[in-house]
């Protein structure tokens, strides 16, 4: 038998395949709207799943509101996607996500500052990146820590339009405010985990493949950063999108091998995951009771849970620096900088997820980064609210916003990793939590459970199911 390995030791030509082709189609919506848009994949090749959503807001009418409205710093345009979901033309879906604006808050703490500050802020409009802020002109000593992007804090008091600035701290750069109209772009494997997963769909194979997204509310809290509330009589005050597109990336094989992959392949079975959303309201009142309750995930195979304590949705979080996509810290307790705790544990199949329930922040956030399997690049200050080295003097705002007040403990997220890999018995999952968020406001609990499912592509008929 012949060994077509390669000689290490003889460096020569080796036979490759140049018969991968590689196309891109530019898909119009089928149905668009300002609340919800349909995209129909052409049923041809493999769809990558690095395909990009393209979107641009429209410039609002008013001045003086286009020229300092902004993106969030922290998820960029995807606070425009309230609801994702990949589904077949004739039914079947194969992954959905609730709140998912309020998912990738998370999400996006996994993405480094120099991926931020060097890529992000001109693709998606995410532009956390933290540097630190020098209080002396010679730059030897740093007061503390802030954000950063390609541009220069202007220190005088009143700004000024000779260096570009048009306001005293640091502004975003000029294509992310709104009056710029800016076209930026949103993969689709951060929108649907099944590409997430690395899966590629052979659209050649399948029914056609539909994407469809629910937008935020145009009347909202939730699109982009804007020190304007929304007003339903004000047209200047809403930021509807004005194009939407997808940038579909199809691979290709030979005409044979295509084929042939048909053929050897009439019945595939592959594994991904997706997220179940709970919400629950925690008023003031009850908060810092001990409370348990349900989130789901009876009888499947759930592999995660993340969890947060967002703020309402009638808070004005449009002239926030991060909007409603946070995680509300712990309240201060006393005049020393403590800060209270949160005391969490899951129960499922009759038994407790840790011996103690966590009480730690830091263990928390030991939680969250062993449950993502990443690094999060958040300090632990913006996580929990300890420390105050994030600037707060005025020379060191952002946008007009003061960054302490809208960065500090603003990352209190909570993750979860189910070690066992068991089914959930018919209980699912119980959350005990005792904590206090903020000053005693009232919050909404959100919880993303991830579970494990699998599709199975027969005869050009798919058919997803639970593990």
């Amino acid at each position: 038998m012949s060994d077509n390995r390669p000689s290490l030791l003889n460096i020569k030509s080796m036979p490759v395949s140049t018969a991968l082709q590689f196309t891109t189609d530019v898909l119009d919506p089928v149905v668009n709207g300002d609340t919800f848009t349909r995209f129909e994949f052409q049923p041809k090749g493999f769809l990558h799943p690095n395909s990009q959503l393209v979107v641009k807001v429209k410039k609002s009418g008013t001045a003086g509101i286009a020229s300092s409205s902004f993106p969030f710093a922290n998820v960029g345009l995807y606070s425009l996607i309230r609801r994702a979901v990949l589904k077949t033309a004739d039914g079947t879906t194969i992954c959905e996500t609730d709140s998912l604006n309020e998912l990738l808050g998370c999400k996006s703490q996994f993405v480094s500052n120099s991926a931020n500050k060097e890529r992000e802020q001109y693709k998606t409009g995410r532009q956390v990146a933290y540097a630190p802020c020098f209080t002396a002109e010679k730059g030897q000593e740093a007061g503390g820590y802030g954000l950063s992007n390609h541009r220069d804090y202007d220190e005088r008091a009143a700004g000024g339009i000779v260096t570009g600035h048009v306001r005293e701290g640091l502004s975003v750069e000029e294509h992310l405010l709104n009056d710029k109209e800016s076209s930026f772009a949103l993969s689709l494997h951060d929108l649907f985990p099944y590409l997430k997963s690395g899966n590629q769909l052979p659209l050649f194979m399948m029914p056609r493949v539909q994407v469809e997204l629910y937008w935020t509310d145009l009347v909202s809290d939730g699109r982009i950063c804007s020190q304007t509330d929304a007003d339903a009589t004000d047209p200047n005050s809403l930021f509807p999108v004005s194009s939407v597109s997808i940038f579909a990336d199809y691979l290709f094989y030979g005409s044979d091998f295509m084929a042939d992959y048909r053929q050897k392949n009439n019945d595939l079975t592959f594994s991904y995951i997706d997220y179940r959303l709970s919400t629950n309201t925690v008023t003031a009142t009850t908060a810092g009771e001990a409370l348990v309750r349900n989130v789901g995930g009876n009888g499947m195979q759930v592999l995660k849970a993340f969890a947060q304590f967002g703020p309402e949705a009638t808070t004005s979080a449009n002239k926030l620096l991060l909007g409603r996509y946070n995680s509300i810290g712990p309240s201060t307790d006393g005049a020393d900088g403590g800060r209270t705790n949160l005391t969490s544990n899951l129960f499922y199949n009759n038994e407790f997820l840790y011996p103690q329930s966590v009480v730690n922040s830091a263990t928390h956030f030991h939680h969250l980064i062993s449950a993502e399997g990443a690094p999060a690049y958040v300090s632990r200050e913006a996580y929990c609210g300890e420390g105050n080295c994030i600037v707060a003097l005025a020379k060191h705002n952002f946008m007009g916003l003061q960054q302490r007040l809208n960065l500090q403990g603003k990352n209190f997220w909570q993750g979860f990793k189910l070690i066992d890999g068991k089914r959930l018995d018919s209980k699912g999952i119980d959350l005990h939590t005792q904590y206090i968020a903020g000053a005693g406001v009232n919050t909404t609990q959100r919880v993303w459970v991830e579970i494990l499912r699998y599709a199975r592509l027969s005869d050009g008929r798919l058919q997803t199911f639970y593990s």
